[in-house]
């Protein structure tokens, strides 16, 4: 399941806002990345996607939402879901749709006020459309993490809502159930060895992430981990990040999550820098044909996108517009705190003090009292630092010039 376009109007911050996830030649993106100040509608996208799947409609008459599925069964699994007359009249009175049969990857909502479709409209549109439960079952949900581990939303049939707080027992009761099961299973080959295997398994997408422990056995009660320094501790002893990223690759691997979303809402929470730069990549590394798509703050997330998958969206005008950036994939954190998230990453107190001291270097006046308090604090800077290399040159500058 992956979505090609979102259309939203009228809803919440936005007025009318189309979001087309292909790429130049058409094909699904694997990977989106939705960046934004605050404001702008990043989390919206996020739950709208969200509350769509778990069947709430907005109040809004004038609202609609344009869906375009990557494959035909989505399509078809939504329409049902839709359409599902045990709870139509009860919640859906505001759903008019189209299932595309000659395209049969898209999907059309709108919701009008005080209106319904039954079955004969939609099958004006698909006489041979008909309710297949066998087959929505074997159809993957969407996965949706919300920002600060919040409990928020409900499950529905199409979306699972996971939390760090909510499901860290169900994570240790998926891996234990697991080895279990395998124990029972072959009874002929030694428990331990077992065990090893799985935890062996588990710990294959961690591979690319730098942390400083290590997934390294299970008991009844326990999830063990081997420090840095070897020591062996338990799972609620991990830090936060540490706790986050286990928690997360564990249980989306128990689940099984293919041909699947998932949906992350500030994935950079309690990440240090050289994670966050991993994590697009090692959510696209768990499972099969998975679309990520993250909303986040962090430039390291968003220079480690392909330019095509980042959206930024910004307030102009009294509403909210996406672009793409040029660059973005392999370009530095000022470059990406400037050019794309269009922050000035000198904006804090020393870079001020620096860009003064260059100013003074320029008109020949770093020896003057203000010049020399300046630079008392300046030259604690590190002398690899790119603040200190700036002010090098324009020291080389000055004196190659005479002045």
């Amino acid at each position: 399941m992956k979505i090609r376009k979102l259309h939203l109007k009228n809803y919440k911050v936005f007025d009318d806002l189309e979001l087309d996830f292909t790429d130049k030649n058409g094909e699904t993106l694997n990977e989106i990345v939705i960046a934004g100040v605050n404001g702008s509608g990043k989390t919206t996208v996020l739950e709208f996607i969200r509350d769509t799947l778990t069947k709430k409609p907005n109040d809004n008459e004038e609202n609609y939402a344009l869906y375009s599925f990557a494959d035909a069964d989505t399509a078809y699994m939504f329409s049902h879901f839709m359409n599902d007359n045990k709870v139509f009249n009860k919640i859906y009175k505001r759903f008019k749709y189209i299932y595309n049969k000659e395209n049969e990857n898209f999907v059309k909502i709108k919701i009008v006020q005080g209106e319904g479709v039954s079955e004969n409209d939609l099958s004006k549109v698909s006489p041979d459309l008909n309710y297949d439960a066998s087959k929505i079952k074997l159809l993957n949900k969407a996965i949706f993490r919300p920002a600060n581990d919040r409990i928020v939303g409900e499950h529905g049939e199409m979306i699972l809502i996971v939390s760090f707080h909510e499901h860290k027992d169900e994570m240790k009761d998926l891996i234990i159930r697991q080895i279990r099961n395998e124990v029972f299973n072959n009874l002929d080959v030694p428990s331990g060895k077992i065990v090893k295997a799985e935890i062996e398994s588990l710990n294959h997408v961690f591979n690319n992430l730098k942390l400083n422990s290590r997934f390294v056995y299970i008991d009844d009660d326990n999830l063990i981990f081997e420090s840095i320094n070897g020591k062996k501790i338990y799972y609620e002893d991990l830090s936060n990040g540490e706790k986050f990223i286990y928690f997360m690759g564990l249980i989306l691997q128990k689940y099984h999550i293919n041909n699947s979303i998932i949906i992350i809402d500030e994935p950079e929470d309690s990440l240090h820098p050289t994670w966050q730069q991993q994590i697009l990549k090692f959510y696209s590394n768990i499972g099969e044909n998975n679309q990520i798509i993250l909303a986040t703050h962090s430039p390291h997330i968003i220079g480690s996108a392909k330019p095509e998958s980042v959206f930024l969206l910004k307030p102009e005008n009294g509403k909210i517009n996406v672009y793409h950036p040029r660059y973005a994939e392999g370009h530095s954190v000022n470059y990406v705190l400037s050019e794309i998230m269009e922050t000035n990453p000198r904006e804090n107190r020393i870079g001020k003090m620096v860009d003064e001291y260059l100013r003074l270097i320029e008109k020949g006046m770093h020896e003057t009292e203000g010049g020399k308090e300046l630079w008392k604090e300046l030259k604690e800077l590190d002398p690899n630092s790119n603040e200190r290399g700036r002010i090098r040159l324009a020291l080389r500058r000055l004196e190659a010039i005479g002045k």
